[in-house]
């Protein structure tokens, strides 16, 4: 596939010679005329693409009140790299023999038969007084003109012309319309990609003007010309259109429709190229208070407590591709001690994953967990010993809440977290033992009478 460049061939504001400073300085100027060999109306907007060949003329106007009796153009060089890759370079004519090379005024440019292409010569150039180009600075007087594109500053792509008259006495008026003075056909690289700039050689020994005395004529540089190309660079992606969820590799930015990703298939998008996945349930459900003991009754450092939690996602969901650092965990009402950190993430079955913590959520919070940024959907979970009602408060109605559990006359669900305070694997007058000893602090235990968990998370 052929992609385009954007080229501004501009004129980069110039220096002044030796000669004393005008009001009005002398101008450069240049405009492109040709693209591919076919003439186009001379613009300063115009469009190219890779391998495409584009013809640009230069002239000079203003030089009144000296007279010209000498000058020299030199592109600069760097300019035809500053694009976003690839490069800009002197054309090169295909030929068949020399009357190919020859058909811009330049009888000396020959054709090399053995590779099909012209002498450099017969793409820097200036047309001269065997041709009807009355316009040429020196028509119709003696002079003598010279390319340059073999020079070391012809090789840093410092392409050149110029020319200057036998006579000084015949040194050319300014006629108050602008002068053609030479012509560099450049190329385009094949990977070239982007917008190019292309100025004059800003340097007074390269680029100049003199007067009949061989005296600088001062030289304003700032013409400028756009060349434009389509807005893509040769580099491709993967596009993924976030509305159907379809991937397409290996596609420019421009003809991309959806979210494009330089450099990588589809294969490799990071997300995938698939829907968020949103949270569906979770076990222990969300909103779920543990109000068993939080440590060994004689061991507060031997600590107990859910370390991990079943989330169903939504069956859209990716849940196979999810790790660790798609999640997020926060915990209320404050991070201290630290909450625990998701380390582990297994699949179970379906849309179904296992989430592993470093340890027990921290008992007297909150903790809810999340998909990493986005904080709108999320499960918490509470650890309050001895919240056998999960009121969010531990007080003594929780004794009567376990004895109810015990008695199967509860008012709750009295799921094992809620009643079976000792840990012990089942729900029995122990419990009632258990949560008068998380009450007044026996053992190992701090109190937690009038405790509670705040602010809430859930409802209730």
């Amino acid at each position: 596939m052929r992609t385009g460049t954007k080229i501004v061939i501009g004129v980069v504001l110039g220096g002044l010679l030796a000669a004393p400073a005008l009001a009005i300085p002398a101008v450069f100027e240049m405009e492109v005329v040709e693209i591919n060999g076919a003439p186009i109306t001379p613009s300063t907007d115009v469009t190219v693409n890779n391998g495409d060949q584009f013809k640009v003329e230069y002239f000079v106007r203003s030089w009144a009140p000296q007279l010209a009796l000498t000058f020299q153009v030199r592109v600069d060089g760097a300019s035809l790299f500053n694009g976003l890759a690839g490069s800009l370079h002197l054309a090169e004519l295909a030929c068949a023999d020399d009357v190919d090379c020859q058909g811009n005024g330049d009888d000396s440019a020959t054709c090399d038969v053995a590779t099909g292409l012209c002498a450099c010569r017969a793409s820097v150039y200036v047309v001269a007084n065997n041709t009807d180009r009355v316009d040429y600075i020196f028509f119709n007087i003696p002079e003598i003109n010279a390319p340059d594109c073999t020079s070391a500053q012809a090789m840093a792509r410092n392409y050149g012309f110029g020319a200057t008259l036998f006579n000084p006495n015949l040194a050319v008026a300014d006629t108050g319309s602008r002068a053609y003075v030479g012509t560099v056909i450049l190329e385009v690289d094949d990977d070239a990609c982007g917008d190019f700039t292309v100025g004059i050689l800003n340097d007074p020994n390269q680029t100049f003007l003199l007067g009949a005395d061989d005296e600088g004529i001062a030289v304003d540089l700032s013409a400028t010309i756009t060349v434009r190309t389509p807005p893509q660079c040769a580099t491709t992606g993967a596009c993924c259109d976030r509305a159907t969820w379809d991937c397409v590799g290996d596609v420019f930015e421009a003809d991309c429709a959806g979210e494009w990703t330089e450099g990588v298939l589809c294969g490799d998008l990071a997300p995938p190229c698939a829907p968020r996945p949103t949270f569906v349930a979770a076990d222990p459900p969300g909103c779920a208070i543990d109000a068993r003991q939080p440590h060994d009754p004689d061991n507060a450092a031997l600590r107990y407590g859910w370390d991990s939690f079943v989330i169903t996602l939504n069956a859209d969901g990716s849940a196979d591709s999810l790790t660790p650092a798609d999640f997020a965990v926060a915990q209320y009402p404050n991070d201290t001690p630290a909450p625990p950190a998701v380390v582990a993430v297994s699949a179970v079955f379906g849309n179904t994953v296992e989430v592993q913590l470093s340890g027990p959520i921290n008992e007297g919070k909150w903790t809810c967990l999340s998909l990493a940024g986005d904080a709108s959907q999320d499960f918490c979970w509470g650890h309050l010993p001895a919240d056998v009602d999960s009121s969010g408060d531990s007080n003594p109605s929780d004794i009567i809440a376990v004895i109810d559990c015990i008695n199967d006359v509860a008012s709750i669900a009295c799921h094992p977290w809620q009643a079976d305070l000792d840990r012990s694997g089942g729900v029995d007058p122990s419990d009632i033992i258990a949560v008068i000893d998380l009450l007044n602090g026996a053992s190992a235990f701090q109190p937690w009478f009038g405790r509670t968990l705040s602010p809430r998370r859930c409802p209730g």
